[in-house]
């Protein structure tokens, strides 16, 4: 049995300001043909309120990294509380990353000695393991800042169960999480990323970038009729 797996990082990568941009980025940073990918695929969009985001209207959602990351649903709800720690060791072992919804409070509070009272979903990156300390390498955002902690392996499966229990009692939530990841959601970066256009791909990026592009937006009621223009 492998007794220690720590995957490739990258802790401050190139968006830290969305959380699940951050998961993404610190694993496809990791990859020399990422630049490219990045030149041709992200963009950074503000609307009239001065709001900004990763995106094109919207942030970028999971099926827009498909193109650069093997992106597998773990099927949460069939990986028991009881499998949960074997079945992250097991992935890593494969060279995925794992992303799962965990009640991040309480994952906060064990960590630095903390006392946030409401439980909070939140996605936690994992990408490595100690089996002799019973610990997972995590980054995890704290003061603004995401840092590399250890996590005890039961109290990571505790924050998993917290999650997992409320998934169970409601599969709705699971959907509704599914823009930025699946309850739990393997990655890893795909063998090959085809860049052969990129030129002509950062000619015309560059041409949007010295004289802008402004996106209209409409909304319509139930009845079909024009609600708002922004």
């Amino acid at each position: 049995m492998v007794k220690k797996m720590k995957l490739p990082i990258v802790i401050k990568p190139f968006v830290t300001s969305e959380c699940f941009t951050f998961s993404k980025f610190a694993v496809m940073q990791n990859s020399p043909s990422f630049p490219m990918w990045a030149i041709r695929n992200f963009k950074l969009y503000l609307d009239i309120y001065g709001e900004s985001s990763y995106g094109e209207i919207d942030s970028y959602g999971l099926s827009h990294f498909e193109n650069f990351l093997d992106i597998k649903d773990c099927k949460m709800l069939n990986v028991s509380i009881d499998k949960f720690i074997d079945y992250i060791i097991d992935k890593i072992d494969n060279g995925y990353y794992i992303i799962v919804d965990v009640d991040y409070n309480f994952l906060i509070n064990a960590v630095f000695n903390l006392e946030l009272s409401e439980p909070g979903v939140h996605e936690v990156l994992i990408y490595g393991y100690d089996n002799d300390k019973k610990v997972f390498f995590v980054p995890v955002l704290y003061k603004g800042i995401f840092r590399e902690v250890t996590v005890d392996f039961n109290i990571l499966k505790k924050a998993y169960s917290v999650q997992f229990t409320e998934y169970q009692a409601d599969k709705s939530n699971l959907f509704f999480r599914r823009y930025y990841f699946f309850g739990m959601t393997a990655i890893k970066i795909k063998d090959n990323y085809s860049s052969a256009n990129i030129m002509y791909d950062f000619i015309v990026r560059l041409g949007y970038e010295a004289k802008g592009k402004i996106v209209e937006i409409s909304d319509f009621d139930e009845n079909e009729k024009l609600s708002n223009t922004y």
